[in-house]
Protein backbone atom coordinates (compact mmCIF):
# COMPACT_ATOMS: atom_id res chain seq x y z
CA UNK A 1 0.00 0.00 0.00
CA UNK A 2 1.33 3.25 -0.85
CA UNK A 3 2.38 6.14 2.18
CA UNK A 4 -0.69 8.61 1.87
CA UNK A 5 0.15 12.26 0.66
CA UNK A 6 -0.27 13.40 4.02
CA UNK A 7 2.50 11.38 5.70
CA UNK A 8 5.10 11.94 2.73
CA UNK A 9 8.11 13.53 3.49
CA UNK A 10 10.93 15.46 1.71
CA UNK A 11 14.06 14.02 0.81
CA UNK A 12 17.28 14.19 2.96
CA UNK A 13 18.91 17.27 2.22
CA UNK A 14 21.14 18.51 5.33
CA UNK A 15 21.75 16.56 8.46
CA UNK A 16 21.22 18.93 11.53
CA UNK A 17 18.79 20.89 9.87
CA UNK A 18 16.49 17.72 8.97
CA UNK A 19 17.24 16.62 13.22
CA UNK A 20 16.15 19.99 14.20
CA UNK A 21 12.71 19.32 12.09
CA UNK A 22 11.88 15.92 13.40
CA UNK A 23 12.76 17.15 16.98
CA UNK A 24 10.41 19.58 16.53
CA UNK A 25 7.99 17.25 14.88
CA UNK A 26 8.46 14.76 17.85
CA UNK A 27 7.96 17.72 20.81
CA UNK A 28 4.91 18.97 19.05
CA UNK A 29 3.20 15.35 18.83
CA UNK A 30 4.73 14.58 22.98
CA UNK A 31 2.70 18.11 23.83
CA UNK A 32 -0.32 17.76 22.06
CA UNK A 33 -1.00 14.49 24.35
CA UNK A 34 -0.29 16.39 27.02
CA UNK A 35 -3.10 16.68 29.41
CA UNK A 36 -4.42 12.85 28.29
CA UNK A 37 -6.72 13.72 25.47
CA UNK A 38 -7.22 12.40 21.94
CA UNK A 39 -6.14 12.89 18.51
CA UNK A 40 -7.90 13.03 15.22
CA UNK A 41 -8.34 9.88 14.11
CA UNK A 42 -5.02 8.00 11.85
CA UNK A 43 -6.08 8.29 7.85
CA UNK A 44 -5.17 4.35 7.48
CA UNK A 45 -6.11 3.16 11.52
CA UNK A 46 -8.54 5.14 12.18
CA UNK A 47 -9.40 6.26 16.22
CA UNK A 48 -6.63 5.39 18.41
CA UNK A 49 -6.03 5.52 22.32
CA UNK A 50 -2.85 7.87 23.17
CA UNK A 51 -0.96 4.73 23.77
CA UNK A 52 -1.51 3.35 20.71
CA UNK A 53 -0.54 6.73 19.39
CA UNK A 54 2.59 6.34 21.10
CA UNK A 55 3.48 2.87 20.03
CA UNK A 56 2.61 3.98 16.67
CA UNK A 57 5.17 6.46 16.53
CA UNK A 58 7.99 4.82 18.82
CA UNK A 59 7.39 1.71 15.98
CA UNK A 60 7.63 4.08 13.02
CA UNK A 61 10.25 6.12 14.58
CA UNK A 62 12.87 3.05 15.51
CA UNK A 63 12.07 1.80 11.75
CA UNK A 64 13.21 5.06 10.11
CA UNK A 65 16.30 5.65 12.12
CA UNK A 66 17.89 2.23 11.84
CA UNK A 67 16.78 2.12 8.21
CA UNK A 68 19.19 5.16 7.66
CA UNK A 69 21.45 3.34 9.94
CA UNK A 70 21.18 5.80 13.33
Amino acid sequence: MPTTPEFQGTNPSNWEADQVVWRGALERFVERGRPVRRFAPHPTFGVLSIREWGRLVYLHNDHQLRLFGV
